[in-house]
């Protein structure tokens, strides 16, 4: 009787679900997912059998859905928009140079910050891309950062993938007109894929598990039995093993939050004893390291170099740099100080305090014309958010200026 309901009601479930998908997407001012949910909710409906599909049907929705597209890109957080143009325009370069292979599988994050300074080093920028620019570790479009990460050989890949899947999809549809779950199913896929132009989807775990079973039931759909069961199978199979680490490692994760309590309540040195233990098993884990160098204090400048370096590896951010930059200073490393000073500025050229702390290594090893460049422009820079922190940054190094450089001339 309940499947013979559900089998009735079907569509008008899977309608709901997908209503109920876009409502909680515009609540929560999910551009992407928006977007998606649309063309979920549009293929949905001309999935339906008694609604009536002609070319200029189609054609208005598509164009409705691009009118949608650009108006929440426009007047829904214009500034994100305008910070992912920035994004797409520094990427653009890293392909350029790499175009064939690639940067590697997985190294968006650890190269994209380095491109930026690199972008902004030169000079050649607005000051709207200047005031926008932060730490990035996303492309924030999945199919572009596989291609920059892959090159044109996994660009190929990709488009051959894609075509494969629509083709696959439109005969699934046309051998099966009254499975609904496919129906449901292909219209989940299609919002989880244009959500993906826009953000970055497929790095959770939970999207990569549901695509994993709706490819899985779109592969068996043209079986008559068992394709649900052998579907779940094969999710479940594959949930296991990318949670598998997390599952092994139960105890450890507990060691780890008790780790993080010591350290918050002033039990220093016993946090760092349970760090030291777990670094072998998390030694690839960029929070991890974070976290153990965290708590380190200023007689462990070696072990806080070694954890920079490898957390620089695999995620780079202009707040490593900056750290970096002092640990080299402290131990006389002046070159390798200043060249972490440096990309720590360019990284993120917005930052008062990164300034600071350049001006000051000039000032402190006496290199008063670097100092004065880098006064004249923490005095000038434009302000993206105005605090009182940044007044007092201001104020600090026009003191400075005024007592220790203004008997100096510069060349």
């Amino acid at each position: 009787m309940i499947k013979e309901y559900l089998k009735h009601y079907s569509f008008a479930i899977s309608l709901t679900l997908l209503y109920l998908v876009l409502a909680v997407c515009i609540m929560m001012l999910n551009r992407a997912f928006i977007v998606g949910a649309l063309l979920g909710v549009i293929f949905l409906l001309f999935s339906f059998e008694k609604v009536a599909i002609n070319k200029k049907t189609i054609g208005l929705s598509l164009l409705f859905v691009l009118v949608a597209t650009i108006v929440v890109a426009i007047f829904l957080k214009s500034d994100s928009s305008l910070g992912r143009l920035l994004i797409y325009k520094i990427s653009w370069n890293m392909f350029i140079e790499h175009p064939i292979s690639g940067i590697g599988w997985g190294n968006f994050q650890r190269e994209y910050g380095l491109y930026q300074g690199m972008y902004f080093q030169t000079g050649n920028y607005t000051q709207k891309e200047f005031l926008l620019a932060d730490n990035s570790f996303y492309a924030f479009n999945d199919y572009w950062e596989l291609i920059v990460e892959t090159g044109i050989i996994g660009a190929s890949s990709l488009f051959i993938s894609i075509y494969f899947l629509v083709r696959i999809s439109y005969y699934r549809l046309k051998d099966n007109p009254d499975d609904e779950l496919l129906k449901l199913l292909l219209a989940l896929l299609l919002v989880i894929c244009i959500a993906a132009l826009f953000t970055h989807v497929f790095e959770h775990g939970p999207f990569k598990i549901m695509l994993v079973f709706i490819l899985s039931y779109l592969f068996l759909a043209n079986f008559r039995k068992f394709k649900v069961v052998v579907a779940l199978t094969v999710t479940v199979i594959y949930a296991t093993n990318h949670y598998y680490f997390e599952l092994k490692n139960i105890n450890n994760y507990k060691k780890w939050e008790q780790a993080k309590i010591l350290s918050s309540t002033g039990y220093i040195l016993e946090s760092q004893k349970i760090y030291e233990n777990l670094y072998e098993e998390f030694h690839n884990n960029v929070e991890f390291l974070q976290n153990y160098n965290g708590v380190l204090g200023p007689n462990n400048t070696g072990k806080k170099i070694f954890l920079l370096k490898e957390i620089l590896k695999r995620y780079t951010n202009h707040v490593s740099y900056l750290e970096m930059a002092r640990l080299y200073d402290d131990i006389g490393m002046r070159k390798e100080a200043e060249n972490a000073f440096l990309k720590a500025v360019y990284m993120v050229p917005n930052k008062f305090l990164t300034k600071e702390a350049l001006f000051n290594f000039y000032l402190k090893h006496q290199q008063y014309k670097q100092a004065a460049h880098w006064r004249h422009i923490i005095l000038t820079m434009p302000i993206k958010i105005p605090s009182e922190r940044i007044e007092a940054i201001k104020q600090n190094v026009k003191s400075k200026h005024l007592l220790t450089l203004k008997t100096k001339t510069y060349d």
